[in-house]
This record gives C-alpha cells, sequence and structure tokens, in this order.
C-alpha cells in the first residue's frame, strides 16, 4: 500500500504539504480521520502528529492526535477481533493452541512499547484482536503507549520540531520500544527452546 501511494503520488498519504491549503480547523480534522484510517491506510502519522501540534498548539494538538491514534488502534483490534469470529467456525485443534499461545503473548506492555513504531503498531493491534485478548487490557496499553508519543510530536510541532531535547526523547522513546521487542524475541525463543529441551528430557526419561 506504501508503494501504491508513492506510485501513484497520492499526495495526502505521502507528506503533508497539503495543508498549507486548508482552514487550520478542517486540516486538523482531516489529520484526526487520517490518523484513525492509519489502521487501513499508508498514512504519515508521524507527520500528521507533528502538524496537529503546529496547527493546535501543543495541548489541543495532542489531545487530537490522542483521539486518532486510539481510534486507529481501536478499529485495528477490531479488525483483528472481526476476523477471528470469521474464521471461528474452521478452527482445527492446531488453530485452537496458536490461539492460545498468541492470548499469552499479546499483554498491555506489548501493546503499551509497540504504539510508537510505525506499521508494528498496527500489526500488533490486529494481532492483538485475533488472539482474544480483553478489550479493556488492549484499551490500557493503547493509551498508555500513546499518550507519550502524541505529547512529544505535538511539542515537536508547536516547536517548528527546533528542540534538539525533544527530538532526543522521541528517538530514544523509538529506540527503547524497538530494544524491548528484540529482547522479547529472543527470550520467547529462548524459552521456547528449553520447553521443547524439558519435553524431548520428559519423552527420554518415560522411554
Amino acid at each position: 500500500m506504501f508503494a501504491v501511494a508513492h506510485w501513484w503520488h497520492l499526495t495526502v498519504l505521502i507528506d503533508t504539504a497539503w495543508i498549507e491549503d486548508q482552514d487550520p480547523m478542517i486540516a486538523a480534522a482531516s489529520c484526526v480521520l487520517l490518523l484513525v484510517g492509519d489502521a487501513v491506510l499508508p498514512t504519515p502519522s508521524s507527520l500528521l502528529l507533528i502538524a496537529l501540534g503546529a496547527l493546535l498548539g501543543k495541548t489541543s494538538g495532542a489531545v487530537a492526535g490522542f483521539c486518532g491514534t486510539m481510534g486507529a488502534a481501536v478499529l485495528a483490534f477490531w479488525i483483528g477481533r472481526r476476523s477471528t469470529v470469521l474464521l471461528s467456525g474452521r478452527d482445527t485443534k492446531a488453530d485452537s493452541s496458536t490461539r492460545e499461545d498468541y492470548v499469552n503473548r499479546f499483554n498491555v506492555l506489548v501493546v503499551m512499547v509497540t504504539r510508537p513504531i510505525p506499521v508494528l503498531a498496527e500489526t500488533t493491534a490486529v494481532l492483538a484482536g485475533a488472539s482474544g485478548m480483553p478489550w479493556g487490557k488492549f484499551i490500557l496499553g493503547a493509551t498508555l503507549g500513546n499518550l507519550p508519543v502524541v505529547y512529544v510530536y505535538a511539542l515537536l510541532g508547536s516547536s517548528a520540531a527546533a528542540n534538539r531535547v525533544l527530538i532526543f526523547a522521541l528517538v530514544a522513546m523509538l529506540g527503547a520500544a524497538a530494544a524491548f521487542n528484540v529482547f522479547a524475541a529472543k527470550r520467547q525463543t529462548a524459552a521456547k527452546v528449553n520447553a521443547e529441551a524439558a519435553v524431548d528430557s520428559e519423552i527420554w526419561r518415560i522411554g
């Protein structure tokens, strides 16, 4: 979808230059709608959040950005949940086992730390919905993950993206989230290897 947007030169899905020609409130409302659509469209969410800060100021921009990012999170989660409902009648025992594995894998912390990472945030939300994760836990994780992101971007926008401290904070936040995901993946792999080794050992003992 990113390739299609660039191939067809869909400016609204590539950059935010079109905002300059719009009424500030109309532009802000468009940004929020595009942020919600980020669940299914390749929208430049980072640029839109910065634009909201420039249009509305740090506080109102953060609130608008939060509404947009939460809308995208809820939509992506609903898509995942709906896909589970549609496929539930075709489940096999293997499918049920896989779903149980996903239920154990997705929790509030995983949702929270993936929110700042483009693409991964929406993917995680869809998979969390498909896993059967409770709505309450997902909303909590998405809220905790979105709040610092939208506030930092709004500050960047309201200060014309010239504050080095804010840029450093944003980079650090993205880096921390990425590092956590790498750590979680390695830990999960190690746990799987240990579990398989334990099963093999038990089989050997019984044999």
